[in-house]
This record gives C-alpha cells, structure tokens and sequence, in this order.
C-alpha cells in the first residue's frame, strides 16, 4: 500500500539520527526517540517536515498513556 511504501522511504532518516536517538520503523508507524528533544533533532526535523500530519508524544506523555491502558487492561 501506499502507506507502507512512505514509511519504507523514511530509511533514509536513520542517516540523520545522532547519538542517544534511536529510530524504528514498524508495520503501520515509525517512531524515532530524540534523547536530546524533538527540537534539536535532524532526523525529528526531516520527519516532521516531511508528514505535516505526523503525531508527537513526550515521554511523560508516553508514559500516562500506557498507565492509562494498564488500568483498563
């Protein structure tokens, strides 16, 4: 799908990823860890510009997130 195709074109962002960032591209989202912050991110720069749609999380977020989903599982 077109989908997949877009998200197999991101490899070339692991280019960019600089120490304590990490990046994985899974079956329907990528997700990339900017240890340092979004802001100071090339990789996280390219990602957003490239997916104006694109969603981000902060950790803290992340984490209520799943804690929220724990207590419902």
């Amino acid at each position: 799908t077109q989908a997949r195709a877009e998200l197999a074109g991101l490899r070339k962002l692991e280019a960019l990823l600089q120490p304590g960032e990490q990046f994985a591209i899974g079956e329907h989202a990528a997700y990339l860890h900017c240890g340092q912050g979004i802001l100071k991110s090339k990789a996280g720069e390219a990602l957003v510009g490239k997916f104006r749609m694109a969603t981000t999380r902060n950790l803290a977020t992340t984490l209520k997130l799943h804690a929220l989903a724990q207590e419902r599982s």
